[in-house]
């Protein structure tokens, strides 16, 4: 079985979330933004050893603790270039520049990211729009959407490289086609569900 533990971080109130099978000792962190010291003590609290870092896409609200964790991080190839310039991720914009120094693993679409300690493997869906690699990741019946679907909100596409257009062609073309149940685990603010989302999200409608 698939477990999730969230953890809420720094100024932007970015969902960091710590994913395992039950009974394994190795887990995967998605979307680090800060605090790295809260998101050790909440492995710990699970006696869980994290493997890597899994990047929904390359804002700095979602990267700045990757470096303090020490870990190999995944990112949507499109995103790669993200991690390294403080402008394009907006970090810049903030006065706290991030760059991510940790070892960098670019996948493409649709990719299997599979993880040997852990046991996890990740089905990539490349949702482009909140930026050019933006993706979520789907194991078990969990949806983790990153800053693409929100629970009655959508991403914010008034940033450079995103799209409002792509965006919602992402959200209606590939996650709406998942079943109703999927349990969707956004960037920011509380779980909803994809059939939630399609009755109740006036921004798709």
């Amino acid at each position: 079985m698939v477990k999730a533990e969230r953890v809420t971080v720094g100024a932007m109130e970015t969902n960091c979330y710590i994913v395992w099978k039950e009974k394994r000792s190795y887990a995967v962190v998605i979307d680090p933004g800060a605090e790295s010291g809260a998101i050790s003590r909440v492995l710990d609290k699970f006696r869980l050893s994290p493997e890597a870092v899994l990047l929904t896409h390359g804002h700095g609200d979602h990267i700045g603790a990757c470096n303090e964790l020490g870990l190999d991080v995944y990112v949507h190839k499109a995103d790669s270039e993200f991690l390294s310039d403080p402008e394009l991720n907006l970090s810049a914009f903030v006065s706290l520049p991030v760059t991510v120094k940790q070892p960098v693993h670019p996948f493409g679409e649709e990719d299997e990211l599979r993880f040997e300690k852990s046991g996890l493997v990740f089905r990539v869906i490349h949702t482009p729009g909140h930026t050019p690699g933006g993706c979520c990741f789907l194991i078990d019946k969990f949806l983790f959407a990153g800053d693409t679907l929100f629970k009655e909100s959508i991403g914010r596409t008034d940033f450079p490289a995103s799209s409002f257009d792509k965006l919602i062609n992402s959200i209606k073309e590939k996650i709406f086609l998942l079943p109703d149940e999927t349990i969707v685990y956004p960037g920011h603010g509380e779980s909803t569900t994809v059939g939630r989302e399609k009755e109740s999200n006036p921004f798709l409608s």
